[in-house]
């Protein structure tokens, strides 16, 4: 039995990143063109740290060029750098109104995410009067997001009601630790590359050598948590693929997971598999079928949650497939059934939780029968905040 909780660990998973080896030499030689094409390369890889290198360094000849400012603002936002993020939309803006309109919008997005709001309103106000693109939801949205900064400065002026914590450095690591979940009261199971310093792997090295993230563990001693040690009771960990997204069903006896790795265009695309416990080992996990995991979109960030009329498990997860979808990624759901041992198809969870933006980190209580999710859609303070709507698969109340 996966015991619960008591603690809500947050976590935030944007993508899986790739990695290629940089040679800082070789950069010095690389024409302007190449700098542009494999900064263009890397994002393509989701490999923003990359991109950035490549970017900065063409714009030390093109200071101009705000179409590669607004690349790098991407990136910089996508690893959460929203300072500099900021600092580039601002600069792509500059460097040309009228091409780079959209830059304006966003700006204020990351003006948000660092609490200006009387800045990142005047950034939403000055768009909506003069954006003439063809983004017409981003015209919609900054109408929303004038509205959005001054609920947010009354939500910021309220006194915490948590307590966050930052785990040690035996787990947080120089890249991303992600998809923490409790094995039990006192053991945790989370992804990690588990590195100290920036990894990287040489240029046109095999798939097989990529740093990766893994399963690994921690444990809770005298209150305090700290690494053990490889998850070592099952075959997650394989060469050449990211795992993380663990989720447990109720009883502790099945668990769904994500396998990530580049796709036929050099996108990062994730997709869910399960694992039957056997003793204290796992089976070997098996990939859902197509349905599922469509392999022209990223299927990842499995919860599960049970039918309790009918004993069927519901499994949330995200998705950017498209037929069905509002936009960006959305939360889906599925449906194990239980006499038939098979999977339905999925379906969009529906307009009171999916927006245009993205929705991601689906989290269901069974005891309370309430979803939480995190969503850039929603107004909120800036960035990806965290919501909550009560109900199941597309029947919610509104959320909160």
């Amino acid at each position: 039995m996966i015991a619960t909780s008591r603690y809500i660990i947050f976590f935030i998973f944007f993508s899986v990143f790739a990695f290629a080896q940089i040679d800082t030499n070789q950069l010095k030689l690389t024409s302007t063109k190449d700098l542009k094409k494999r900064g263009n390369n890397a994002v393509l890889q989701d490999d923003p740290n990359s991109a950035i290198i490549y970017y900065n360094r063409y714009l030390r000849s093109n200071a101009k060029d705000g179409s590669v400012q607004f690349k790098l603002a991407e990136c910089y936002r996508k690893i959460r750098n929203y300072e500099k993020a900021e600092y580039y939309y601002e600069k792509s803006y500059k460097s040309d109104p009228k091409k780079n309109g959209a830059a304006l919008f966003y700006q204020g997005e990351m003006l948000k995410t660092h609490g200006e709001y009387d800045k990142a309103k005047e950034c939403f106000t000055k768009f909506a009067k003069e954006y003439k693109g063809d983004e017409k939801e981003l015209k919609k949205l900054s109408k929303h997001e004038i509205q959005y900064c001054d609920s947010a400065k009354l939500i910021a002026a309220m006194p915490p009601k948590q307590i966050v914590q930052h785990l040690d450095t035996s787990i947080n690591k120089a890249h991303i630790e992600l998809s923490p979940v409790s094995i039990n009261e006192n053991e945790l199971l989370y992804a990690s590359l588990r590195s100290d310093k920036n990894e990287y792997v040489l240029e046109g090295d095999d798939s097989l050598n990529f740093p990766v993230r893994k399963f690994y563990t921690a444990k809770k001693e005298n209150g305090e948590w700290k690494f053990t040690n490889e998850y070592q009771n099952g075959e997650f960990n394989v060469a050449g693929q990211n795992v993380g997204n663990a989720t447990f069903t109720p009883d502790g006896k099945k668990m769904y997971f994500t396998r990530c790795m580049p796709n036929w265009k050099g996108q990062m695309v994730c997709a869910i598999y399960v694992s039957q416990k056997n003793g204290d080992n796992w089976s070997e996990p098996v990939k859902l079928p197509k349905t599922i995991n469509n392999p022209n979109f990223t299927s990842t960030m499995p919860s599960v949650a049970m039918d309790l009329q009918k004993g069927n498990e519901i499994i949330y997860f995200v998705s950017n497939r498209k037929e069905g979808g509002h936009g960006g990624l959305d939360i889906w759901y599925f449906v194990y059934n239980k006499k038939s041992k098979t999977y339905k198809a999925p379906k969009n969870a529906g307009i009171k939780i999916n927006t245009s933006k993205d929705e991601m980190t689906p989290f269901f209580d069974n005891a309370t029968s309430t979803l939480y999710f995190s969503s850039e859609g929603w107004g909120g303070l800036g960035g990806l905040d965290i919501y909550k709507v009560t109900g199941d698969t597309k029947k919610w109340t509104d959320h909160q």
